[in-house]
């Protein structure tokens, strides 16, 4: 009997497509005794702590976006609030390992610009933000484009012009791969010392803005991302622009109308993170705020499409509730990553406690590992690596210390082994294809 187990090519990284896995094995249906460490489920999506020796330093208020032809995270401008740095003009990239500074100074130094990776001319659009040097400032509205070497001015700031978004802070921002279309969504329009909600959508085709359908209900603070498994912009949560209670609220784009998909799920909550993860098929929100608790909250949900999902022990190894954090998916790791944030929290007294992150969190693939290069011993030791770094470099040693239900990752390698696997499992070729026989 043989198997093959094919990832999608698309997905890959390059040149990955073309490895093959050899695996001798007999599947059986039964059940076994599990081998597991208490209180840590190996099968849930989980978040580690990246340990990177430099740091765009202690900023709030970053665009951010993935250049997925060059494989690396983009983060332009910040503000510091309890240092006083207003605003900077710096671009950062995270190759996965470590953070490169990049040319400064191309663009005005702003904060709470929004960005994203138009990855069909492969370049990071950059719209508006703010500099917070002075009360009643108006915010740009000028439309910016990195391709990994230098920013390029693509329409010039002009506030009153009506061909392009008005000048803004703190909007979203998406590309949607399909219509080849940046979705940028509101949150307020701001001209000196008079403020309006944006109503409506805009989108940038690469040449001109143009405007769309008009949006769901006015608010600030919430999040978006785009699911190319269902071709739709998705939109959760914030805080109503006139005030009131939080959202918690799923609404979709498909490019001509939006669609409430959803009044309940997770918690109410405003600046929190989400971003789409390819692989899964999901998109994975964490973190945010809920004025009705005292802290950010700590907590990873799942949208499939129809409904959300509770990770309630993801992150178990580390990761901290946070609000206003960068998230963002890495396509060749396949991995969704966090970066920075505040944990502000409110005392009993009225009064607010803040810090600001500089670190680096990625939410690794669930299953246990299996990499047959690995010449040590499989350590169980989450906090540093755990299944990921430190995986087992036999599938037995796998297979037996799997759940049942559970994922064993197959990264590339060879290996002749004769086993007997006596409980359901899925194998994945997460690198590659694979090939099981007898």
């Amino acid at each position: 009997m043989t198997t093959r187990i094919l990832h999608p090519a698309s997905a890959l990284p390059r040149g990955a497509a073309s490895r093959t896995t050899l695996l001798s094995a007999v599947l059986l249906a039964a059940c076994l005794p599990v081998s597991l460490v208490a209180q840590f489920n190996p099968c849930e999506l989980t978040w580690y702590h990246v340990d990177t020796p430099n740091s765009p330093g202690l900023l709030l208020g970053q665009a951010s976006a993935f250049d997925s032809w060059r494989q690396a995270a983009v983060l332009f401008g910040g503000n510091n609030p309890l240092t006083g740095v207003h605003s900077t003009s710096d671009t950062w990239e995270l190759n996965g390992a470590d953070w490169t500074k990049r040319n400064s100074g191309q663009v005005p130094a702003r904060k709470n610009g929004a960005m994203a990776y138009d990855s069909d001319r492969g370049v990071c659009v950059l719209f508006g933000g703010g500099t917070n040097i002075f009360q009643g400032e108006t915010p740009f509205n000028d439309t910016w484009e990195w391709n990994g070497s230098v920013w390029t001015l693509r329409q010039g700031n002009n506030p009153t012009a009506t061909e392009q978004p008005p000048p803004m802070e703190g909007s979203m921002m998406v590309y949607d791969s399909v219509r080849r279309r940046v979705v940028l969504l509101g949150g307020s329009e701001s001209i000196g010392s008079k403020f309006k909600p944006v109503t409506r959508t805009w989108e940038w085709d690469g040449n001109t803005w143009s405007v769309r359908s008009n949006a769901p209900s006015p608010r600030t603070d919430s999040a978006m991302a785009f699911d190319p498994i269902r071709r739709v912009t998705i939109l959760f949560g914030g805080h109503p622009y006139y005030g009131g209670a939080d959202l918690n609220d799923t609404w979709t784009w498909d490019g001509t109308i939006w669609r409430l998909a959803a009044t309940s799920g997770p918690p109410p909550r405003t600046e929190h993170a989400m971003a789409f993860d390819v692989h899964r098929k999901v998109l994975v929100m964490f973190g945010g705020f809920d004025g009705d608790v005292l802290a950010p909250l700590p907590y990873t949900y799942e949208w499939d499409g129809s409904s959300w999902s509770l990770l309630a022990q993801a992150n178990t190894a580390g990761l901290s509730g946070r609000r206003l954090h960068q998230m963002w998916y890495e396509t060749g790791t396949q991995r969704v990553v966090v970066f920075g944030g505040t944990y502000s929290s409110r005392s009993p007294d009225g009064t607010y406690h803040h810090t600001i992150y500089d670190s680096v969190y990625e939410a690794r693939p669930p299953g246990r590992w299996v990499d047959f290069d690995y010449p040590g011993q499989q350590a169980i030791n989450f906090e540093n690596g755990g299944e990921f770094y430190t995986p087992f470099n036999t599938l037995a040693e796998a297979v037996n210390a799997a759940s049942a239900g559970c994922t064993i990752n197959l990264k590339t390698g060879s290996r002749a082994e004769a086993i007997t696997i006596t409980k359901q499992l899925q194998l994945e070729a997460y690198y590659g294809p694979v090939t099981i026989g007898q």
